[in-house]
């Protein structure tokens, strides 16, 4: 994930397209302004459950899905820090990703943690014929008793308090 946040950094650092990338793969954030906060809430909890949901359980696939997930949110989170920095400060990054984003990364590592666990259960039961027993229901428990509420957390914090944070350090 790191690496995926460096190639990120430089990409969204030397790249007068990352804000026009963003804009175009990620529509929605137009809205954001404009919605009210139960919305947004609702938005990023949903949104995030379902992607963890469907990164862990398509981890069969030889846990190539949650590989990607880990990248592909290290790259936008790198991505996004020169925006942010540039147009703010590193304070104001810190206050908008730190507050959340403890909790919602380590879901996120969860969630993609079971999904290579998956994959290797897969990939032993097809090629040693090992029985992979009660994997998935393991794996949906995990998600139920601790990805979902870490996730709901995460999403309360980053709809009501971390604007919160910002406001008061962007002053």
């Amino acid at each position: 994930m790191a690496a995926s946040m460096v190639g990120g950094y430089y990409q969204g650092l030397h790249s007068n397209d990352a804000l026009d990338f963003l804009r175009e793969y990620y529509p929605f954030l137009a809205l954001i302004d404009r919605a009210p906060d139960f919305a947004i809430f609702l938005f990023i909890l949903f949104n995030n459950a379902f992607k963890v949901l469907v990164a862990m359980f398509a981890g069969i696939f030889f846990g190539i899905a949650p590989l990607y997930f880990i990248y592909s949110n290290g790259f936008l989170l790198g991505m996004v820090t020169p925006l942010i920095v540039k147009n703010g400060s590193w304070q104001l990054l810190a206050a908008g990703i730190l507050p959340h984003g403890i909790i919602e990364l380590s879901a996120v590592l969860i969630g993609a943690t079971y999904g290579l666990w998956l994959g290797v259960k897969m990939f032993r039961l097809i090629f040693f014929k090992e029985p992979i027993d009660d994997v998935f229901k393991i794996a949906l428990l995990k998600y139920v008793r601790v990805i979902v509420p870490m996730l709901l957390l995460a999403a309360i914090i980053e709809a009501y308090v971390t604007p919160i944070v910002m406001g008061i350090i962007s002053g």
